[in-house]
């Protein structure tokens, strides 16, 4: 299958989500393929139902150039008329530089300004490759059962819903879809970086056998069915 369209993605978000009357909708952007897909596809969504979005993005200074992507991707989002939200890592020298406390300052800084300006919907742009890759790592450390789930469709943090309307799509999807839009995005180094442990599952998971990531793909989705039942 190519590229996602505007009905698949309308669908998708009418089936699963609702949202108030003429949304103003958060959107957590990397600058990546899979942000810039849902960029893409929320503002043709957005617009039809009389909303606006803004975007957020956090330079979280873990690489040399993340300022100056973080500068082309204001550029580019402010060019289509959205605003945008740059949110710098103002980090203390006691909270160490890693993944982990990245995701975590991010979230409180998006939760923070998300509440002065009324969001209650923001939209992250997780995918199957990212639920698979979720659902293998904590396999791996032996996670408890319900912890198998991996990423959630909907979770909620302080009155702020956060959402991920792309879990169904794979990511060569939402590459199509930016290539069919015509749009740039940025490679993030680190995702190739294997002192980090999702690069090295990704690797790992790259280097099945199409029947071994079959069987992990029954096994994940045979595990999300008995946990939506159990909970």
């Amino acid at each position: 299958m190519g590229y996602i369209s505007k009905n698949e993605f309308t669908s998708v978000i009418n089936s699963d989500f609702t949202f108030e009357k003429n949304p103003h909708v958060g959107l957590s952007i990397s600058g990546g393929p899979d942000s810039m897909a849902l960029l893409m596809l929320v503002k043709d969504w957005v617009r039809s139902k009389s909303g606006k979005i803004t975007v957020f993005h956090f330079d979280h200074r873990m690489r040399k150039n993340s300022s100056k992507e973080a500068t082309w991707l204001s550029t580019y989002v402010s060019k289509l008329g959205i605003k945008f939200c740059l949110l710098n890592w103002d980090r203390d020298e006691e909270v160490a530089l890693n993944m982990k406390n990245a995701r975590e300052a991010r979230y409180e800084k998006i939760l923070n300004i998300s509440k002065k300006l009324k969001i209650i919907h923001l939209m992250t742009a997780h995918h199957s490759n990212d639920n698979l890759e979720t659902f293998y790592m904590r396999k791996k450390r032996n996670s408890s059962t319900l912890g198998l789930s991996s990423i959630p469709k909907i979770l909620i943090k302080d009155n702020l819903q956060i959402i991920r309307p792309l879990l169904s799509f794979s990511k060569k999807r939402l590459i199509s879809t930016c290539n069919f839009f015509n749009v740039k995005w940025i490679e993030d180094s680190s995702n190739l970086d294997l002192y980090y442990e999702r690069p090295r599952v990704r690797r790992d998971l790259g280097e099945k056998t199409t029947s071994q990531l079959a069987k992990i793909e029954k096994e994940f989705k045979k595990q999300k069915k008995y946990n939506e039942v159990m909970e």
